[in-house]
């Protein structure tokens, strides 16, 4: 199974701004959108998950089949729409139901618990040129170390970029 990274951030690291201030740029919601309807499979924190269902986002995105992993929330699996308490438990939900691949557009906790298990194969970094002083990080709450590849640059504007990577290596 494939795991692909997707996150939007700033120069400076960060996917949101305090108050889960997202990145205002459209060229990047444009970019996040044709990504994102990729995938059949999505997996999200709980806070993303509340934060995309409040914006229509999983309708702009062809509605996937969503795995929402939470170690606090405790809401019931229903349609398309599924709770785990583990990335480990998200892999093995969908690697049952047949899926050769998922988009992971977490919050940093959830971005760094998926790298830190070794299962993200590619990242995808559309880069902003913004900064925020205060946020929520790429990555946050857990120790890893990885060792990436660059598979590609696309320049979008002035304004932004999209970085991919391939993941060679991960160490807890």
């Amino acid at each position: 199974m494939k795991f692909t990274l997707y996150a939007a951030q700033t120069v400076n690291g960060n996917i949101a701004g305090s108050g889960d201030r997202p990145i205002s740029n459209k060229a990047l919601w444009k970019s996040y959108y044709s990504i994102a309807k990729r995938f059949k499979a999505i997996v999200v924190g709980s806070r993303t998950y509340d934060i995309m269902l409040e914006h229509g986002t999983f309708g702009k995105i062809g509605r996937p089949f969503v795995v929402v992993c939470s170690r606090h929330r405790t809401a019931k699996s229903s349609g398309n729409v599924s709770f785990v308490r583990s990335v480990d438990e998200a892999a093995d939900m969908l690697r049952r139901r047949g899926f050769g691949s998922a988009l992971i557009g977490g919050g940093g906790g959830l971005n760094a618990s998926f790298m830190r298990a070794g299962l993200v194969d590619e990242l995808i970094l559309d880069i902003d040129s913004s900064a925020f002083g205060e946020g929520t990080n790429l990555f946050s709450g857990t120790a890893f170390n990885a060792r990436l590849s660059l598979i590609g640059v696309k320049k979008f504007s002035d304004e932004a970029v999209q970085l991919r990577y391939s993941v060679d290596s991960v160490r807890a």
